[in-house]
């Protein structure tokens, strides 16, 4: 599976210290936020709704109890951050990498993802549900009691991934392969399993 990787040209990044405040310029004046690196961020309950963000990195940042909701995210790297309890809800993100980053509780439902790598993570308590994933890689990664009800998994891989008590009902999981990954306790119906490698 050939997964496209985030096109960021370091060079060209502007680095800034507050999201909350890119947000708030960028929906005065109506641009996106483009080529910026945001590194040692700590802030909480930033609210972004339909905000565009392409070419940025996001290290070391701490991001909790925030909202994202149907914001756009194309070209990204989050490397070893913590966002938590944040909502995505009814977002689009395209190539994006999640390297070491905890996003426990954090909510994807009813968000598009298309080339994403998530890399030594923390996803537990997730929510997944009616998602629409394509080219996505779960690798090394915790997905503890997350639920991926009635999601959309085309050429999704799960190595050495933690999914048990996971909430996988309603997902088709034919030619979805398991058998690197501890799927202990997860719910799903016999026939979501049918084609599965396990």
């Amino acid at each position: 599976m050939d997964i496209l990787k985030p096109i960021i040209i370091k060079d060209e990044l502007t680095k800034k210290d507050n999201i909350q405040n890119e947000i708030n310029i960028s929906n005065c004046e109506e641009e996106d936020i483009c080529n910026t690196e945001f590194n040692n961020c700590i802030e909480n309950n930033i609210q972004s709704y339909k905000t565009e963000f392409s070419k940025c990195i996001f290290k070391n940042c701490r991001i909790l109890n925030s909202e994202f909701t149907k914001n756009s995210f194309t070209d990204i790297i989050f490397e070893n951050c913590d966002i938590s309890n944040t909502d995505f809800s009814e977002s689009y993100l395209v190539r994006i990498t999640f390297i070491n980053c905890k996003l426990v509780g954090s909510n994807f439902s009813n968000t598009s993802l298309y080339n994403i790598v998530i890399k030594d993570s923390n996803f537990n308590y997730s929510n997944l549900s009616m998602a629409t994933m394509k080219r996505t890689m779960f690798d090394n990664t915790n997905l503890v009691s997350s639920s991926i009800q009635e999601t959309t998994l085309k050429e999704v891989k799960f190595k050495e991934c933690n999914l048990s008590l996971s909430n996988l009902f309603k997902t088709n999981l034919n030619g979805i392969d398991f058998t690197t990954s501890n799927i202990d306790g997860i719910v799903t119906g016999v026939k979501d399993l049918k084609g599965a490698i396990i």
